[in-house]
């Protein structure tokens, strides 16, 4: 028993010393350095250096390397662990602090190795723990991955219990990117997950530095996570989405919005997103479809949308479309993007009228606009094929663009280049590369090319060739090419080439040739160490080249070193050159300039015969002559009136040219000044003119400059004195003489405000003498002229001064007229020439003024009284305002073209703004007086209304009436025309008529003068005027007519009369009878000129009444001859003409000769006027013969010797003419054609009357 209890003791013993020994064992591994040391040391593929510590507690080391021998190495610099074992009493681990300074892992290349499934969903595990993990601190630097970059930096701190994680901070950072999650997970189930996420990225980029900043809340489960983010830094945008991580493919739905997306912070404010919105939807296996839409931030926006679909081996754009209100739009479509074996895009562009200038505000339209363009491309690789179809609009019309496009991203080659337009077309190809500078090389073939296009009266058609190929680089620009034209330009043939070449620095034209019609230009030129040109034209019809042009102009030209010291000659000479539109014609132009080394030469151009608008220059020449610092230029010009020479020497000198104008001579007006002292002349080398004091003479006339500045600013210093106003005769009106002399002076500056100075003219004491019309009332008042006899009234004034002060602010002006008989006037303006419509202020004043001073201007006979008054002036220069009254005393005015004469007139006119209230009164002849009354305004062009009243006015139209009138009438003036109303009565008076003037006879109303534009209708004339005549007596006595005027007119507009006049106890004497007028009226009833006569004369014998009868219109009466009772046309005119029967054949002869010469003196008038017109003189008609051989003859002088008859039969076909010349008064040489011809000496002698 003892033995088994001693057994049984050791059995007990032995595992109880077991376990201690273990404990010992482990406590001695766990608790102490040496025991953690070997631990580590004897596991497998361990390897620990530098540890310290106990693996209970805290320990420590340099590094830990682990290995499994099949390729997998993990490396983890610095490790410490310190973790507490006392918690384990409590069922949790307690980690307080797990860092490592890095961490490397480096893993073995599976190669070919099966992957994972990844078609199946993942199904997640449900975990839990029965003990509770805190981890306090978990902190680990750098992680990499064979060698790659996984992370910088991870930290964490959180709880582990059960089947709930609570993660209290979960720290990443990787290079730029750091991130922040917090937040709680359940592994059960699918995982609920709620938890914080925040992230920023440092931005390195210059166009947007800053960091990014997004915070994210992720709630649902792993398996449906649902995640809301906000981006606030640099951008603001919020993304919410749901992903599903465990599905195959990931699948996920997402959106982002931002109500203002700025790309970079400089970005142009137009091209800022506003109400963005972007939304995918799909998986990793099938991609994500994208839809989204924003709008420009342009004025008004612009909407644009994307739609397309995106997977990891590329993108399908349905479109891309910015789209405004008006459908313009640009758009992108029908797009593919695949990076899976390189880079390759293709896809269709489309523009249609987009408004990119919205995009780009700042910049102006171009003249080129892009109507419309398709653009289908394709990108593979660096090379890229496409087709461009163009539609554009020019400021000549549209333009459309073709081409097939080429290439990669150092060449492009466009195919099938096609350009055209309504100007014409051009088609060809173009390589362009870009490689080490650019290089290419062109071939276009041009058609249709109409110049019109630009140049209107180019009309026409051109075709050709352009070549062009070169390149540019390093060694600078190197290219050569040739154009090649012909057509039609202006109906002219055209035909031009041309050939270049470049190389660097220098160039050279080969050859320039060119025909249009008969006109020819050869040339060359070339650019290498100098610059050298030759150049021929040969343009003998300048018609061909432009419309208006005319004439002949040959050219050559030869120049070598253009540009630094040039050489050569220049030619040119002309004839009957003319520029119809400016009316310019030269006679003959012929120049030459020769230019020699040190910039010496000589130039001399001569002309004859210029006329320009009217004006005409007889001859001009320049001649300059000499070198760059010495020369001499001369200009002469001769004119129909006036003659000019100039001549000056100088030199450029130090940038500037300096000499001085040494001579000149000025004839015009029977003036001939002279240059008395030369003016110095600088042009300095800012463009400065400076002319220097000098003077001109003639006579004792003297005109001097003081030193002047004339550009850029003016400094003017003119003094004139002497000059004689004698010369101003031409100007003046011939019946006024003005002999004195004038004095003036004008100091004027120009500068950026405007004119500063002043200006006087003063003819000091003196007259003006009026030439007197004959007047029997002055006669005595004149002086008369010893070389003509004719008769001056002088006016004497003792004071004519004008003088004017230019400010910026104001123009003031001041003019002074005053004699003692003469009176005085004066007139003080200021006009401010700066304000709209230049305000004026000022006074006009005139005392006891003389008014014959403006009579010769009036062109009447007598012009005669005082004028008084003052006005003030305000308002602007276009409109005055006045303010004032004038007054008119012992007014007189007389002319013979008058008929009426006005004696002590006096007018008295109110002026108030721009209206004048005007009354007046005035005598005529013995017992004539009469009134006016009224108003007068000009503000809306000139306006008058008068009442015009006159008692017993005597009225002469000489030598035809001498009336007494009674008038009373209204004339009204305005835009409307004239108007009279009123009623004018002729009561007593007499008309005697002798004889019609020439301008009785009237123009025919569809006369044509050729050359002569036809006369604006005058002045409308409106009239309600009554005119009674004869209450008293009107005697009338004319062309054998006798008796009284009686009757009554209404004139109404356009001289339209309604009304009668009649001839009472008319008399008529016709043949050398008196005839009673039995009925005489005329009849008004439309054109004043055109009444309806009814005139009958009669002589009774016995018991016969024969008479002669006018009717119908005034301008073509009917006569005709009539009896009571009824006979033959013979009779009655036999008893009109001898007061009885005819009694045999001498009567019928005097009767037909009598009817004939009453047709014959009707046509009178109308016969000299048909002479006139067509150069005969004194063209008469009269009869000849007697019987049946009676005939008309019209005569007249081609000449003073020379006449011509010409006869026609009125009762036999025998025509008959006949040419005379006059020797002397008695002998004649004559030449005749008609039933026989001869030729004629007549001697004529008168031996006077029988009984003489």
């Amino acid at each position: 028993m003892r033995v088994l209890g001693h057994v049984v003791r050791i059995t007990l013993l032995v595992p109880l010393v077991a376990l201690a020994l273990a404990l010992l064992v482990v406590g001695w591994l766990l608790l102490t350095e040496t025991g953690g040391r070997w631990a580590l040391d004897h596991v497998p593929g361990l390897r620990v250096e530098g540890f310290e510590g106990a693996l209970a507690s805290d320990w420590r080391a340099r590094s830990l390397v682990y290995s499994n021998g099949q390729g997998m190495r993990l490396a983890v610099e610095q490790p410490e662990l310190s973790w507490r074992p006392s918690c384990l009493f409590s069922v949790s681990l307690c980690v307080d602090n797990l860092s490592a300074d890095g961490v490397a892992i480096a893993l073995p290349d599976t190669g070919d190795a099966e992957s994972p499934d990844t078609d199946a969903a993942i199904t997640l595990p449900e975990i839990s723990t029965p003990f509770s993990v805190e981890v306090a601190r978990l902190d680990v630097g750098t992680i990499t991955l064979n060698d790659s970059l996984i992370l910088d930096h991870i930290g964490f701190s959180g709880v582990f219990s059960g089947s709930r994680l609570t993660i209290g901070a979960l720290d990443v950072e990787r290079e730029a990117l750091s991130a922040g999650l917090d937040g709680t997970v359940r592994f059960e189930g699918d995982w609920p997950v709620d938890a914080g996420l925040e992230l920023e990225y440092v931005l390195s980029g210059e166009d947007y530095p800053g960091t990014l900043a997004l915070t994210s809340g992720l709630t649902g489960t792993v398996a449906e996570l649902a995640v809301s983010a906000d981006l606030t830094a640099p951008w603001q945008a919020h993304l919410a989405g749901v992903v599903e991580p465990l599905k195959p493919g990931v699948p996920a739905d997402a959106s982002l919005t931002s109500a203002r997306f700025q790309a970079t912070p400089d970005l142009q404010q137009s091209l800022i997103l506003n109400q963005v919105m972007i939304h995918a939807q799909g998986n990793l296996d099938q991609g994500w479809q994208v839809a989204g839409n924003a709008h420009l931030n342009t004025a008004p926006e612009l909407p644009l949308s994307v739609r397309g679909h995106v997977d990891t081996q590329g993108a399908v754009v349905e479109h891309i479309n910015i789209q405004d209100e008006q459908d313009r739009y640009l758009r992108a479509h029908d797009g593919a993007v695949s990076w899976t074996d390189g880079l390759e895009v293709s896809g269709v562009l489309d523009w249609s009228r987009f408004p990119w200038l919205r995009l780009f505000p700042d910049l102006e339209a171009p003249p080129v606009a892009l109507e419309r363009a398709g653009l289908d491309f394709s990108l593979r690789g660096d090379r890229y094929t496409g087709v461009l179809d163009a539609q554009l609009f020019t400021p000549g019309g549209p333009v459309g663009l073709k081409t097939d496009l080429e290439g990669n991203f150092q060449k492009i080659r466009l195919d099938a280049l096609s350009v055209a337009s309504a100007d014409g077309r051009a088609f060809g190809k173009a390589d362009i590369a870009w490689v080490d500078g650019i290089s290419w090389n062109t071939r276009l073939e041009l058609a249709g090319i109409s110049p019109a296009r630009w140049v209107a009266p180019m009309h026409g058609e051109l075709s050709g060739l352009l070549r062009s190929q070169g390149r540019s680089g390093d060694e600078g620009l190197q290219a050569d090419g040739d154009l090649s034209l012909a057509g039609s330009l202006r109906g002219q043939a055209l035909w031009m080439k041309t050939a270049a070449e470049l190389d660097g620095n220098q160039w050279r034209v080969r050859e320039l040739e060119a025909m249009f019609g008969d006109n020819r230009l050869t040339g060359s030129a070339t650019q290498t160490d100098s610059l050298a040109a030759r150049m021929e034209l040969d343009l003998p019809v300048l018609s061909q080249l432009w419309t208006g042009l005319s004439g002949d102009v040959n050219a050559s030209l030869d120049a070598t070193d253009l540009v630094r010291e040039p050489q050569g000659s220049l030619s040119v000479e002309g004839s009957d050159i003319g520029y119809e539109p400016t009316e310019l014609t030269l006679e003959s132009i012929n120049a030459s300039a020769t230019l020699r080394e040190a910039l010496s030469g000589q130039a001399r151009i001569l002309w004859q015969g210029l006329d320009v608008a009217g004006q005409r220059i007889d001859s001009g020449e320049v001649h300059a002559e000499g070198n760059q610092q010495n020369h001499e230029v001369s200009v002469s010009v001769s004119h129909p009136d006036a003659k000019l020479r100039l001549s000056a020497a100088g030199g450029w000198q130090d940038g500037q040219w300096q000499g001085q104008l040494d001579g000149g001579g000025v004839q015009a007006v029977e003036q001939h000044w002279l240059m008395t002292t030369p003016a110095s002349l600088l042009v300095d080398a800012t463009g400065s003119v400076a002319l220097g004091s000098h003077c001109w003479g003639w006579n004792d006339a003297q005109l001097c400059a003081g030193d002047q500045r004339l550009y850029p600013e003016q400094h003017l210093e003119l003094a004139l004195n002497n000059f004689p106003t004698e010369v101003l005769r031409g100007v003046l009106p011939l019946d006024m003489r003005w002999r004195e002399r004038l004095n003036g002076a004008a100091r004027i500056s120009m500068t950026d405000a405007g004119p500063q100075g002043s200006v006087w003219l003063d003819a000091g004491a003196g007259k003006v003498s009026l030439r007197q019309i004959l007047d029997p009332d002055d006669l005595d008042a004149a002086e008369v002229d010893p070389e003509t006899q004719e008769r001056w009234v002088p006016l004497v004034y003792d004071a004519f001064r004008v003088e004017a002060r230019l400010t910026p602010e104001e123009a003031e002006v001041n003019a002074r007229l005053s004699g003692p008989e003469l009176g005085q006037f004066r007139a003080d303006l200021n006009v401010d020439p700066n304000k709209p419509g230049n305000p004026l202020n000022g006074e006009i004043a005139a005392e006891n003024f003389d008014l014959a001073f403006v009579r010769p201007f009036l062109d009447l006979e007598t012009v005669e009284g005082r004028l008084r008054g003052n006005a003030s002036l305000s308002g602007v220069l276009t409109s005055p305002q006045v303010q004032g009254s004038i007054q008119l005393e012992e007014g007189r005015l007389l002319d013979q073209r008058l008929p009426l004469r006005f004696d002590a007139l006096s007018l008295d006119a109110v002026i108030d703004g721009t209206q004048a209230d005007i009354t007046g009164e005035w005598r005529s002849g013995e017992e004539g007086t009469g009134t006016l009354d009224g108003q007068a305004s000009w503000d809306e062009g000139p306006r008058a209304d008068l009442s015009l009243t006159g008692d017993k006015l005597p009225v002469s139209v000489e030598p035809f009436a001498r009336v007494t009138v009674f008038p009373d009438m209204r004339v009204r003036y305005g835009p409307q025309g004239l108007n009279v109303t009123g009623r004018v009565d002729v009561p007593r008076g007499s008309v005697t008529i002798e004889s019609l003037p020439e301008s009785a006879t009237g123009v025919s109303e569809d006369e044509v003068i050729v050359g002569e534009e036809k006369e604006s209708r005058g002045l409308r004339l409106g009239m309600d005027l009554v005119v009674v005549i004869g209450e008293e007596r009107v005697s009338f006595n004319g062309f054998g007519v006798t008796g009284d005027l009686t009757g009554r007119l209404r004139l109404t507009d356009d001289m339209t009369a309604n009304g009668e006049l009649n001839l009472d106890n008319g008399r008529y004497e016709l043949y050398g009878q008196d005839l009673t007028i039995r009925r005489a009226q005329l009849l008004f009833s439309g054109p004043l000129d055109r009444p309806y006569l009814d005139i009958e004369a009669i002589r009774t014998v016995d018991e016969v009444v024969a008479g002669i009868r006018l009717t119908g219109p005034a301008d073509e009466p009917r006569a005709e001859i009539f009896s009571e009772p009824t006979m033959s046309e013979q009779e009655a005119l036999s008893y009109l003409v001898l007061g009885r029967p005819l009694q045999g054949e001498g009567d019928s002869y005097a009767m037909e000769r009598a009817a004939i010469g009453l047709g014959l003196a009707q046509a009178a008038p109308v016969t000299r006027e048909i002479g006139e017109k067509v150069g005969i003189e004194d063209l008469q008609l009269e009869t000849e013969g007697r019987g049946d051989e009676t005939s008309v003859v019209a005569s007249g002088y081609l000449t003073e010797r020379l006449s011509v008859r010409y006869g026609v039969g009125l009762f036999e076909p025998v025509n008959r003419v006949a040419l005379r010349y006059d020797l002397s008064r008695r002998l004649y040489l004559e030449a005749a054609s008609g039933l026989a011809s001869s030729l004629d000496i007549f001697y004529q002698r008168d031996f006077g009357k029988p009984g003489e």
